[in-house]
């Protein structure tokens, strides 16, 4: 298992529960860390919770992004 978070001031892709994609700047981390959710930028999915995301990440490589509620792609 690989696990990396992405840096602020990267363009990544995030494709939305919708369907829709699009690229976004990744920002600097905000102080609230309870209103958002981690996003696996490798493989285009987004988690509900922890458990989900800690299942995702058992193996092999994941390239993380946490998206804040409120400001957006966050470097966590």
């Amino acid at each position: 298992m690989t696990v990396e978070t992405v840096k602020a001031g990267l363009a990544i892709r995030v494709t939305q529960a919708d369907g829709r994609a699009g690229q976004v700047q990744v920002k600097a981390a905000c102080k609230n860390k309870s209103n958002g959710h981690w996003y696996c930028v490798s493989h285009q999915e987004g988690f509900p919770n922890n458990f989900d995301k800690d299942t995702h990440i058992r193996t092999g490589a994941h390239e993380m992004v946490w998206i804040c509620h409120e400001h957006g792609a966050e470097a966590p």
